[in-house]
């Protein structure tokens, strides 16, 4: 099945579009395909429940062994959203903030190869999430007066 195409703003359709996919998907049961870490779900359905935004990758982090043996390795949480033009604009201008709040470990915007779709990508360490998790809703909710 050929993936539906997506334009660089979110749109309503493109939002219930995500939502159904992730609700289709039990929490871990493919992670990384779709489906969402069970540590996650919280923040992404706040997340999920502000209009013009939208999660699209999401995952907890992991402390995984090396595949070679010689010990182990962070593998930091994430949580990709797609957002509608304004929410964009009031994230892009604001987003200096979210970097220095507490738990955040970086963040950047991608622009998804071959598409014009712009997610931004907020990374913690997996000791932090908790404190990643209020930092994010903090945010979006007092930096760029987005509310529930």
């Amino acid at each position: 099945m050929e993936a539906a195409a997506v334009s660089r703003y979110l749109t309503p359709a493109e939002k219930a579009r995500e939502i159904r996919q992730i609700k289709a998907h039990p929490p871990d049961a493919r992670p990384g395909a779709g489906s969402l870490d069970a540590a996650v779900i919280q923040i992404c359905d706040a997340v999920n429940a502000i209009d013009g935004l939208c999660t699209v990758q999401s995952c907890a982090g992991h402390v995984l062994d090396a595949a070679d043996g010689s010990g182990k390795y962070v593998e930091p949480g994430c949580l990709w959203l797609r957002m509608d033009e304004r929410r964009q604009e009031r994230i892009w201008r604001n987003a200096h903030r979210l970097a220095t709040m507490p738990g955040i470990e970086r963040l950047d915007f991608h622009f998804i190869g071959g598409t014009d779709e712009l997610v931004l990508d907020v990374r913690w360490l997996p000791w932090r999430r908790a404190d990643a998790m209020h930092s994010i809703l903090d945010f979006l909710h007092l930096d760029c007066g987005m509310g529930w």
